[in-house]
């Protein structure tokens, strides 16, 4: 029982303690806004909870279960066929969890650093096509009002 209902029934079981067992009821006289009071503010309110209070709600009233009769099917068991078919769509894909947990690391950057991607750009020397020549030849024609830079670190 919800513990609504189980208040309603001591409140009511209290009730006939105090009072005796209820015989007859008062007839009411006049309509239900008299009862309400001399107050017109919140009479729609009022009414409404009056009306609700009148309404018994019973939870296991508005749910009616309707179970298949097993005794009217024949189940057939497809357990079997089933477990050949995911066993097939198994055999399908291969899953590796190696790579989703990598994946995971790489995106939380908690990877190690290879000794192949420790060396930057910088470090690897690099060749040129072009010889020292080339290059005063091009200071020469592109740069000619400017000057020279002296070098910094070379005393």
């Amino acid at each position: 029982m919800s513990s609504s209902l189980l208040n309603n029934e001591l409140d009511l079981a209290f009730a006939q303690l105090d009072q005796g067992p209820k015989t007859a009821k008062k007839p009411k006289t006049g309509s239900i806004s008299n009862s309400l009071g001399p107050q017109r503010h919140g009479i729609k309110k009022r009414m409404k909870k009056l009306n609700s209070k009148k309404k018994v709600k019973s939870s296991s009233l508005a749910l009616k279960w309707k179970f298949a009769d097993p005794s009217k099917y024949k189940a057939v068991d497809l357990t079997d066929s089933c477990l050949e078919v995911l066993a097939k769509l198994d055999q399908q894909t291969k899953v590796s969890s190696k790579k989703l947990i990598e994946h995971h690391q790489k995106q939380k950057r908690q990877l190690p650093i290879d000794e192949v991607e420790k060396k930057s750009k910088l470090d690897e020397e690099e060749g040129t096509v072009f010889t020292d020549a080339d290059f005063e030849r091009l200071e020469k024609e592109y740069f000619l009002n400017s000057k020279s830079a002296t070098p910094v670190g070379d005393d």
